[in-house]
This record gives structure tokens, C-alpha cells and sequence, in this order.
């Protein structure tokens, strides 16, 4: 949190979080649709009133939650990249953080997935708008890592970048789809594995 911030702004960001948290896991638990703001409300131990001093509606909320993990994501990820050294370190580093942060929160994914037709057009516009800049934006910090190899040309790195990201997409989303779970450590490996031999 922002220390220039007054504590009537840290409070309103701490509760604005707090609402949060309670809604994505209402999200989780029983679904986008099923989710009221009553008893969003009810669990964060706010007045329903109050409530949408912080969110006008339920959709503005589930919208906020998916920007917010969004954001965790990129910011999470250009940390891990570059700390590491080589093009195999980076690559790695972008592979378990991905995996990582998706498996970890698979439970709100997979609502954001499947109920997001609930949303209205407009937000659904939003939605489509923002992910469609945030994939843009992965795809083009895997191409700058597969860059560090010079033999590679622009219009290759961007098809491996492709490649890799729909690897990693589709690995997860199989996780999402199936009751029967593959580990995550064995598809980080198979993951490493095959992206190396990739990259060549």
C-alpha cells in the first residue's frame, strides 16, 4: 500500500481489499450468479449500503478482482524474469511463475471462465478489451526472452512466444477440466522440457 496515502485513503484500500477477498471467495464457493451483494456484504461485516461505497455493483466488483489478479500476474512475473540471468533461467523462471499463480487460484479462474457470459455486453466488451491487451503484452515479454537468442528472427519469436503461451494455457486449463488432477511439479517439468527443445 502506497505510504503517501492519508489513513482515511489506506482505509478505504484496506476495506476496498477486505470486500474483495470475501467476494472472490463467494465467487469460488458458488458461482458469479448465485453471488449477492447482500451477502457479500453480510460476510465482510459491511452495511449493504456501505458496500457500494466501495463497488456500484456486483459486476464493477468481479471485474475489479480479475484487473487486480492481472496485475498481481504481470507485475509478478517481470520480477521473476528478470531476476534471472540466461535465456534458460528466464525461461524457467516465466514457466514456474505461470503455472504457480494459475494452479493456485484455478478455483476463481475457472468461475471467471465459465460465468463470465453472465456479465453484460458492456462488460464483456471490457473483459475481452482487457484480455486481449494483457495476452499482447505476455506475448511480448516471452518474445523479448526468446530475443536474447540472436540467431532467432522477429517473425520466429513470436511464433514460438505463441506457442509457449498456448502451452502453458492449455496445460492449466486441463487442470481446470478434468476432476483427475496431474501434479504441478510434473507439468512444470514436462513444460521445461518441451519449451527447451522449442527454442532449440
Amino acid at each position: 500500500m502506497d505510504k503517501n496515502l492519508t489513513r482515511k485513503e489506506r482505509d478505504f484500500q484496506r476495506h476496498r481489499g477486505e470486500i474483495m477477498e470475501v467476494a472472490e471467495g463467494l465467487f469460488e464457493k458458488v458461482g458469479y450468479y448465485e453471488t449477492t451483494m447482500d451477502e457479500i456484504a453480510k460476510q465482510a461485516e459491511f452495511s449493504k449500503g456501505s458496500l457500494y461505497n466501495y463497488f456500484e455493483s456486483k459486476e464493477i466488483l468481479f471485474f475489479e478482482i480479475l484487473s487486480e489478479k492481472g496485475e498481481i500476474f504481470k507485475s509478478g512475473i517481470n520480477k521473476r524474469v528478470n531476476e534471472a540471468i540466461t535465456l534458460e533461467l528466464k525461461l524457467n523462471a516465466l514457466i514456474e511463475f505461470h503455472l504457480d499463480y494459475f494452479s493456485k487460484n484455478v478455483g476463481f479462474f475457472k468461475i471467471a471462465q465459465t460465468e463470465k457470459y453472465n456479465l453484460t455486453n458492456f462488460t464483456q466488451k471490457k473483459l475481452m478489451i482487457s484480455l486481449r491487451e494483457r495476452y499482447f503484452n505476455h506475448i511480448e515479454r516471452i518474445c523479448s526472452i526468446i530475443k536474447l537468442d540472436k540467431q532467432k528472427s522477429e517473425e520466429e519469436s513470436i511464433l514460438i512466444a505463441s506457442a509457449i503461451s498456448g502451452m502453458l494455457n492449455g496445460l492449466i486449463t486441463r487442470n481446470f477440466l478434468y476432476e483427475e488432477k496431474i501434479e504441478i511439479e510434473r507439468i512444470k517439468t514436462f513444460a521445461k522440457e518441451k519449451i527447451l527443445k522449442l527454442i532449440g
